[in-house]
This record gives structure tokens, C-alpha cells and sequence, in this order.
């Protein structure tokens, strides 16, 4: 799989590399913007875990890449929201792969 998609090693370890380094960089930016808002306080100072919600979109015509941010205090209301939209299977993360053997 490896050779197909990327050719060889090097390639795909160049990859790799370049893709984790804009990732750690994307989280420290919401990081950072997540603490700099009115009347947050820092993950370290309050002593509770934010749940954040990211997703990722590349908009290939106009060669972005889009980042959507959701925080939330706790994970009930995202649950909740999407608690008689999903299927059954899709209920936990984990078993949309399960379900189509990914």
C-alpha cells in the first residue's frame, strides 16, 4: 500500500512529517485562540477537559483548507444532539469502521 500510494518509504515518512508538523501546528493555533477568548480560562488553570469537536475540509478549487471548531464543556450536548440522527451503528466513532471493515 505504501509503494502505490506514495512510491517509496522516503516519500511517504516526507509525508508524514509535513502532514503531523501542519496538524500540531492547526492545534496549537485553536489552542491558543481557545484561551485568548473573554471569560475562558486555560485547560491548565481550571482543572476540566474541554471537548473539541474538529473537522477537516480541503477545498481543492480554492486550494484551502478549511477547519471547523466546536468546543464544548462536556460531551452530553454533543451526544445529545446527534443522539436520533445517527444510525445505530454510527453511535460510537469506532463502529462506522467496524461496520464497514475499515
Amino acid at each position: 500500500m505504501e509503494k502505490r500510494v506514495f512510491g517509496c518509504p522516503e516519500f511517504s515518512d516526507v509525508v508524514f512529517k509535513s502532514g503531523l508538523a501542519m496538524i500540531e501546528k492547526i492545534f496549537d493555533y485553536i489552542l491558543e485562540d481557545q484561551d485568548q477568548l473573554p471569560g475562558a480560562s486555560s485547560t491548565q488553570d481550571s482543572g476540566r477537559n474541554k471537548i473539541f469537536k474538529i473537522g477537516f475540509y480541503a477545498n481543492e478549487y480554492e486550494r484551502f483548507l478549511n477547519v471547523l471548531v466546536e468546543v464544548f464543556d462536556d460531551d452530553m450536548f454533543y451526544q445529545e444532539r446527534f443522539k436520533n440522527v445517527l444510525p445505530e451503528y454510527m453511535r460510537d466513532p469506532i463502529d462506522y469502521y467496524v461496520s464497514h471493515k475499515i
